[in-house]
């Protein structure tokens, strides 16, 4: 019983008993699964560093068109100095709880693609193992531990726990639609997934909450996406102070994007500063007119971006003006 029951597992083991492993043995492991057919892999593991030895075997796989789910990490750190989830191409999860909010324990970043359930889940017990005993992550281990008398279910917190639902979905995917790239199957996650937290994507939870339903009627063609990275304030040639709003606005169908400024960091007006029609990857986005900026204190810049069909992604970064 899970989220795909007729799914095909291929079950490799990395780590030993105690969750320690070599990036060698994970390699090693990712070349064979992608040798044998996989088409998706989970890797519920990390630690510090970005290994060179796991982002070969990640792109290995990514270019042979299998998907990699990794689990975020589980100390609440920023996944750039963390492996495998700080990858660019591995697809990184973030765990949830009940309440649908961000673990306080989950791993941010750049990299993190989408979140999934991770407090409390319910899964069955490998014989001799208590995960909870091995855990160094405190709200792993207080709510963990064996939930019968045989010891054939456990109860745990991790972000292990928020990737195999992830995959579980994509599994899915693949199962109705077995003629599906890596890439569309990673835009009918990200699309359908459900927003949460700041509008838009946001470091914390990527996309929003993975939604197994609207994923598998997602249209595995159309994506739209916002994204600010960075709000830099640089001087120009001819010496004037200037804002630069840094990311990335795509879309399948995309028409065109808007550039709003709102004083604070939960606006309730905005003022449209600029606009434009190209799509950007990882560039310059626009300007933000140093007119439009008549105190200091906090502001929000939102860029609102928007598709044929008249479907709107946004993104928010914040503004500081002393």
């Amino acid at each position: 019983a899970g989220v795909n029951p007729r799914a095909r597992i291929l079950p490799l083991r990395i780590l030993d008993a105690v969750g320690r492993g070599r990036a060698s043995r994970l390699a090693a492991a990712v070349f064979y699964a992608v040798d044998r057919g996989a088409r998706v892999i989970n890797l519920s593991l990390g630690g510090e560093g970005l290994s060179y030895t796991e982002r070969l075997a990640v792109d290995y796989a990514t270019r042979a068109g299998v998907l990699v789910v990794v689990a975020a990490g589980n100390v609440a750190a920023d996944t750039s100095s963390y492996g495998p989830a700080g990858l660019g191409s591995a697809l990184a999860v973030v765990a949830t709880g009940p309440d649908d909010e961000r673990a306080g324990f989950s791993n941010f970043g750049d990299a993190v693609a989408i979140a999934a359930p991770g407090v409390d889940v319910l899964s069955l017990r490998a014989r001799d193992t208590d995960f909870a005993a091995v855990v160094a992550v405190e709200d792993a281990r207080s709510s963990g531990g064996p939930v019968d008398d045989a010891g054939l279910y456990y109860r745990a917190s991790w972000t292990s726990f928020a990737a195999p639902f992830v995959s579980g979905v994509a599994s899915l995917l693949v199962g109705a639609r077995p003629a599906l790239t890596r890439a569309e199957i990673v835009r009918a996650l990200s699309m359908s997934a459900r927003d949460l937290g700041v509008p838009g994507y946001d470091r914390l939870t990527g996309f929003g909450l993975l939604d197994a339903p609207k994923a598998l009627t997602a249209d595995p063609a159309w994506f739209l996406l916002a994204r600010v990275d960075r709000i830099e304030i640089a001087a120009g040639v001819d010496g004037q102070a200037r804002i630069d709003v840094v990311g990335t606005v795509e879309g399948s169908a995309l028409v065109d994007y808007a550039l709003e400024l709102g004083r604070g960091e939960s606006p309730s007006a905005w003022r449209e500063v600029g606009r434009a029609r190209a799509p950007v990857s990882s560039g310059l986005l626009g300007r933000v007119p140093l007119d439009a900026i008549t105190e200091a204190g906090r502001f929000t810049v939102r860029v609102v971006a928007r598709d044929e069909g008249g479907r709107t992604r946004e993104a928010r970064g914040a503004l500081e003006v002393e």
